[in-house]
């Protein structure tokens, strides 16, 4: 119920992270419940002189405060951490809620008991606060928020079941009216709430997103090498960067027409992706020119590897229709050299060394990096090429 797919729906992570957000981007709100119980508490106490009334008041008071404090652990460990969501975290605060879920209860079933008017109203007015934080807060949760007014309502509808009398009875009635109506307000809550972000999600990943291939755009390839090279900077991981060049791409648009080309596209992304599976990062960045951003773990070498088979499986034919097509791809590459590397420089490595394949001949690989000697840096020193027959 509280592991990571504690949400039913396969929710991409990032809603997942935003659902829990909009429970917790305000956990000092127990606080100032936790001030209205301690201000409500003594007066239940003048009012009644009963003990259970102050046990109960003093009970949700330093419950609410807990719940306050976990909820800021909450939201502090899961802004260092990420999702998955702190497992531990997730129980506590259940936990805890369900005490003073039924703390609160109890509250008001001993101020009917006293049939003292002050105290009635007062313990009305805690049990609508609470219900009001319940239904939308912990909506985005309804895993959460169902089964604690489940345990808020039904000690209430039992003991006015249990008075015995035609009003209490009646009371039971409204009460149980009162259930059926939270519980529908916290999924259509909960409903509303993720609709918008999955609204939010998905129109995020089409302005990353490029139409024709599916493959990331400029956009989200920038995006993700930014992070990449600012985890390489560390010196613990690799970021290596290839550009790809179609070579006699535009005679087949001035062939066969601009769908004929468009079909070659969607065929050579779906190539790319064959070649460098699902741990790289391809992408398209616009007409015939792709990147690929490899995976942290990979060496220059290896990416050269990869790239030399991917000059491979692009020479070989495409169907279109009823013709046969051949064209071939040029890839150039750069890595991260430093801590001083910028995404533009190393983008700016591989443009070059795909402009030295294109005029070496196209159809193969070659990969740049800068000579560093003192404080002197040469550029453009050709590390290897591949030539693919």
């Amino acid at each position: 119920m509280f592991s990571k797919d504690h949400l039913k729906e396969d929710l991409p992570d990032c809603i997942r992270v935003k659902l829990q957000e909009a429970a917790f981007t305000e956990p000092s709100s127990y606080g100032m419940f936790a001030v209205g119980l301690g201000l409500a508490t003594p007066l239940l106490w003048s009012q009644t002189q009963d003990t259970w009334l102050l046990a109960f008041g003093v009970g949700a008071t330093i419950l609410s405060i807990n719940r306050m404090v976990v909820g800021l652990l909450f939201a502090r460990l899961n802004r260092q951490s990420g999702w998955p969501s702190l497992t531990t975290c997730w129980k506590v605060i259940f936990v805890t809620g369900s005490f003073f879920t039924l703390d609160i209860a109890a509250l008001a079933i001993r101020a009917a008991c006293l049939k003292d008017a002050i105290s009635i109203e007062l313990t009305a007015i805690i049990v609508a606060a609470y219900m009001i934080g319940l239904v939308t807060r912990a909506g985005a949760f309804p895993e959460v928020a169902i089964p604690h007014t489940l345990m808020l309502f039904i000690p209430l509808i039992a003991a006015a079941l249990l008075a015995g009398t035609a009003v209490h009875f009646l009371i039971a009635l409204i009460l149980s009216y009162f259930l059926f109506a939270a519980v529908r307000i916290i999924l259509v809550v909960y409903g509303r709430i993720k609709a918008q972000l999955l609204a939010e999600h998905r129109l995020s990943v089409l302005a990353r997103t490029d139409h024709l291939t599916g493959l990331a755009n400029r956009s989200g390839l920038e995006e993700r090498a930014l992070v990449a090279l600012e985890n390489s900077r560390s010196g613990q991981s690799h970021f290596v960067i290839a550009l790809i060049d179609l070579d006699g791409f535009k005679a087949v648009n001035d062939t066969h027409g601009h769908g004929a080309g468009d079909d070659l596209l969607k065929q050579v992304g779906t190539r790319i992706v064959k070649v460098v599976g699902e741990k790289h990062f391809p992408s398209r960045l616009g007409g015939d020119e792709f990147a690929i951003l490899f995976d942290k773990d990979t060496r220059i070498e290896r990416a050269i590897s990869l790239a030399s088979e991917l000059v491979t499986a692009l020479k070989l034919p495409y169907k279109i229709g009823p013709a046969s097509l051949h064209i071939s791809g040029s890839v150039g590459l750069a890595c991260c050299e430093d801590g001083a590397d910028t995404f533009a420089a190393v983008l700016e490595r591989a443009d070059k060394a795909l402009y030295r394949a294109k005029h070496a001949g196209k159809n193969q690989v070659q990969s740049l990096r800068t000579n560093v000697v003192g404080t002197a840096r040469k550029e453009d020193v050709l590390r290897s090429t591949y030539v693919v027959a």
